[in-house]
């Protein structure tokens, strides 16, 4: 099963082509399927796979409704489960307006990330 849906791999200079996966994964939600996710059940399992993965640093990226878009589940309650995620499951929450703020935050945690390592 697929863990994620954003992981950066970098190649490791000098060796043999293979491949480190870095400590960060993001797993991004739109609100319509964070809201089916809570209701089937994959929500649960992917944190739950998240957490198995030894990744020390994953990240829910959670992009806002639009307007007008209809929801499997109320605001509140995806706000709630956004919440929870954060402070009891200890992963890093970042709140996006739309898919185009998704992508410029995944573009600057790339950069980041390739300055680092």
């Amino acid at each position: 099963l697929w863990v994620g849906s954003v992981v950066w791999v970098w190649p490791r200079p000098g060796h043999a082509p293979r491949e480190l996966v870095l400590d960060v994964v993001v797993e991004r939600k739109s609100a319509a399927d964070l809201g089916h996710s809570i209701r089937d059940g994959r929500y649960r399992e992917q944190k739950f796979r998240l957490h198995r993965s030894g990744l020390r640093y994953p990240v829910y990226l959670l992009e806002a409704p639009g307007e007008g878009e209809p929801l499997p589940l109320p605001l509140p309650t995806l706000r709630q489960a956004a919440t929870n995620t954060q402070v009891v499951d200890s992963f890093f929450v970042k709140h996006t307006r739309d898919p185009q703020e998704s992508a410029t935050y995944l573009g600057i945690l790339g950069r980041h990330l390739k300055r680092r390592f």
